[in-house]
């Protein structure tokens, strides 16, 4: 523990950027891939319809993940500064609070929700065409999306402790399971949406067995310990995490607000063809979201260590990394624009248009 401790001290900022920043990228993308992997499956094998129905139900999804970055970077952040600081058994309380509180909140909401999900689905812009495959793929996000944010936050956490690398490998062992799953279950099995749903569920689930493996390691410092919930405890998580959860919250609006909009315009068809829009707009979110994970460990980090110079040196590296990947992803858009759409299926000219 010491070593990686020195390591992150001594090492060239560039190098310990890197060395977080890589495996970030590649996870977020991964994560993504979860979701957009439905897409992709539903639109070629059920068309535009089913691929429109499961876009109105991803607000579902968007919350789920908002609420474990507000409470993973909110106490993972607290977590870093606190092993910069040397104190350990705080960092573990932080790490311990944080999961309880997550899982909590999220069982709590999904039960409401489900309670409630038919006016859920018709407030989401579901019509009495999408409303059978809104109503099969939410059905089993809200039985087990607590799955997401528990994999989600315990990612995070991993990654805090020193271990980006095993955070990536969870992340693309769920995306390959999910990938496999969604071509047995749709393609061979014929279960439809809910198959997708299930999944990416089981997919999540295998990637949190592969995040556990964190917990054998000599080098883990996640240890769940006895804790107190107190306000302060909470105004400070809630308070560090909100613009993450309010930039993912933002997409949930976002896409339910354009999915009512354009239902009511273009119809189930313009539905359809804002999915396509919207599953690539979640991949570029998502790589953004990775890159403020990689820099969040090391900027509390050495906060906590109070070492100001690599903290500059880091948020350089992290500006000049968002600008240049910003630019890439505005030139492969406008000049790869068909080649996304037909990644997720063959549709009628008027939804091309």
């Amino acid at each position: 523990m010491k070593e990686m401790d020195t390591r992150m001290e001594t090492d060239s900022v560039l190098k310990v950027f890197l060395r977080y920043l890589i495996p970030s990228l590649v996870g977020m993308l991964l994560m993504s891939v979860n979701i957009v992997m439905d897409g992709i499956f539903v639109g070629h094998r059920l068309g535009g319809v089913a691929l429109a129905g499961i876009n109105i139900a991803v607000p579902v999804f968007s919350i789920f993940t908002a609420i474990s970055l507000w409470i993973g970077i909110g106490g993972a952040t607290q977590y870093s500064f606190a092993l910069g600081e040397k104190n350990i058994p705080e960092a573990q309380r932080i790490f311990t609070r944080s999961i309880i509180m997550v899982f909590l909140i999220t069982i709590t909401l999904a039960a409401i929700a489900f309670v409630f999900r038919v006016p859920l689905a018709n407030m989401l812009g579901a019509n009495p065409e999408t409303l059978p495959y809104v109503m099969d793929y939410m059905t089993i996000l809200l039985m087990f999306g607590f799955a997401f944010t528990i994999e989600n936050i315990l990612s995070i956490f991993v990654r805090n402790d020193g271990d980006p690398n095993l955070a990536m490998v969870a992340l693309i062992v769920t995306a390959v399971v999910n990938v496999i799953l969604n071509y047995c279950f749709l393609f061979i099995l014929n279960w439809g949406v809910a198959g997708s749903a299930g999944a990416t569920i089981i997919a999540v689930v295998v990637g949190i067995g592969v995040l556990s493996l964190h917990f054998f390691k000599k080098t883990c410092r996640l240890k769940f310990v006895g804790f107190r919930f107190t306000k302060k405890s909470f105004t400070k998580t809630f308070s560090i995490g909100m613009p993450s959860f309010l930039s993912e919250l933002g997409l949930s609006v976002f896409t339910m607000g354009y999915n009512i909009a354009i239902a009511a315009v273009a119809g189930t068809a313009g539905v359809a063809a804002f999915s396509v829009l919207n599953y690539t707009h979640s991949v570029i979110l998502m790589l953004f979201l990775g890159m403020s994970s990689a820099i969040q460990p090391l900027i509390s980090y050495y906060r906590g260590a109070k070492l100001q110079d690599r903290e500059q040196a880091t948020i350089r590296l992290a500006i000049i990394t968002a600008i240049g990947t910003g630019i890439v992803f505005f030139v492969g858009g406008f000049f790869g624009a068909g080649h996304i759409v037909a990644m997720f299926g063959t549709f009628s000219q008027r939804l091309w248009d």
